[in-house]
C-alpha cells in the first residue's frame, strides 16, 4: 500500500502584474499551504506598490493595493524538476486617494480567475526554486471615477 503524506508549505516571492494597470506593477507576497499526494493548496497575501492613475486635466489618483489568492495545482515530476499546472482565484483590495472622485470608488475589490503554471526544481531536501506564469480573466472589474463622472481607469486589460 502507498503511504500518503501531508506537507506544510511556506513561501516568499515577488510577482509582477502586467495588463490590469497602466504600468508594470510589482508586489511582494507571502504564502502558506499544504501538499498531499502531488496536489498543492496554497494561499498568498501581499502588497503592491502604489499605482498612480493619470487624471484628465492634470494630477493623479493614487491607488494602494493588497492582494490575496488561493491556488490549487497538481505536481508532475521528472527527477529533480517539477511542473505544476493549476488554477487560482485572486482578489485585489484597493484604496484610492487624490483628486476629487466618486466616493464609491474610494475602496474597491477586483476579482480574477487565473490559469497558472509553475516550474520548480528541488535544490535540497525541502527547498525548491520556482518560477510561475499565470494569465487571468477579470471577473469583478471596478472603475475609478471622478466626482464629475469621468472614468479614470477600469481594472483589467479587456473591453
Amino acid at each position: 500500500m502507498t503511504e500518503r503524506h501531508w506537507f506544510a508549505l511556506a513561501e516568499l516571492g515577488a510577482r509582477a502584474d502586467v495588463g490590469n494597470w497602466p504600468d508594470f506593477e510589482p508586489a511582494v507576497l507571502g504564502g502558506f499551504g499544504v501538499e498531499h499526494n502531488r496536489v498543492r493548496w496554497l494561499a498568498h497575501a501581499g502588497v503592491g506598490k502604489k499605482v498612480q492613475l493619470p487624471v484628465p486635466g492634470g494630477g493623479t489618483l493614487d491607488v494602494s493595493l493588497m492582494r490575496f489568492d488561493l491556488a490549487l495545482s497538481y505536481r508532475l515530476t521528472s527527477g529533480a524538476w517539477m511542473l505544476e499546472p493549476g488554477i487560482s482565484a485572486e482578489l485585489e483590495v484597493t484604496r484610492a486617494s487624490g483628486r476629487d472622485f466618486n466616493p464609491a470608488a474610494q475602496s474597491a475589490l477586483a476579482l480574477s480567475a487565473v490559469g497558472l503554471g509553475r516550474v520548480a526544481r528541488e535544490i535540497s531536501a525541502g527547498v525548491r526554486g520556482w518560477a510561475e506564469l499565470g494569465a487571468g480573466i477579470p471577473v469583478l472589474r471596478p472603475r475609478w471615477v471622478l466626482a464629475d463622472g469621468e472614468q479614470v481607469h477600469r481594472f483589467g486589460p479587456f473591453w
